[in-house]
């Protein structure tokens, strides 16, 4: 399927420093106390400090955190469920996505199965963004697997690919602002996904094969549409998606 034209919205919400210590360790709260996290995770969060655009990271994990109960009422669940829940609750955390083109979605989602190759290859980016954003997904998968889904480990691997980029000579400001949206998501994605499913039901590989899936998902839509909304209807539809093709433990 040729792409549309790809549509790069601006980040909606921008926060101080200062701000976003204290958003990042509000949602930190809220899962210890819904009981998401193992106790083994409690001192660990998705944040990174030196990422000038970590919140959007923040704001996607935020809207997947308030989206199951706008959701129960629907069975069985559809895209069209998923994005109004998404519009709904960002409308009552303040973000405008009136805009979004969240019928881009269902392209970002079915090219997963391709790791995203299509999608990056057709994307307006630099060949050297395109092959970060490819070596991104190499590395977290490989992670995930090596590490048999250890947060910490992941995570330190993806704040240790953000490192070269907050400066780096061969990147744009709107290439560096589009990679950097991508990793604080990528972060933020497994964390949330990682801990709700290891408090559910532990984790087999095809649970963490699901996992990093749907989080490259929601982290690779950033490459088309750089909103929180759009990363997190990406990720609720992946994972819809990755239960109905990879069903069971």
């Amino acid at each position: 399927m040729k792409t549309k034209t790809i549509l790069i919205i601006a980040l909606t919400a921008s926060l101080s420093a200062c701000h976003k210590e204290q958003v990042n360790q509000k949602l930190h709260t809220q899962f210890s106390a819904s009981g998401r996290l193992s106790t083994s995770a409690v001192a660990i969060t998705p944040a990174n400090p030196a990422n000038p655009f970590d919140s959007i990271g923040y704001y996607h994990n935020l809207l997947l955190s308030n989206i199951q109960p706008c959701l129960l009422p629907f069975d069985p669940v559809t895209g069209t469920e998923i994005t109004g829940c998404v519009i709904k609750i960002a409308n009552q955390v303040h973000l405008n996505e009136t805009d979004t083109q969240f019928s881009l979605v269902p392209m970002v989602v079915g090219d997963k199965r391709n790791d995203f190759r299509n999608i990056i290859a057709q994307c307006n980016y630099s060949s050297y963004t395109k092959i970060m954003m490819d070596s991104l997904i190499r590395v977290v998968k490989d992670a995930a697997i090596n590490t048999e889904a250890d947060y910490a480990a992941i995570k330190s691997v993806i704040t240790n690919f953000e490192q070269p980029l907050l400066n780096n000579e061969h990147l744009s400001n709107y290439e560096r602002q589009t990679l950097l949206s991508i990793t604080s998501v990528a972060r933020y994605s497994i964390y949330y996904w990682l801990q709700l499913e290891a408090a559910k039901q532990g984790l087999s590989l095809k649970r963490i094969a699901a996992i990093v899936a749907t989080a490259m998902t929601d982290a690779v839509s950033l490459a088309v549409v750089r909103s929180a909304g759009f990363a997190a209807d990406s990720s609720e539809e992946a994972w819809f998606d990755m239960n109905y093709y990879i069903p069971g433990n």
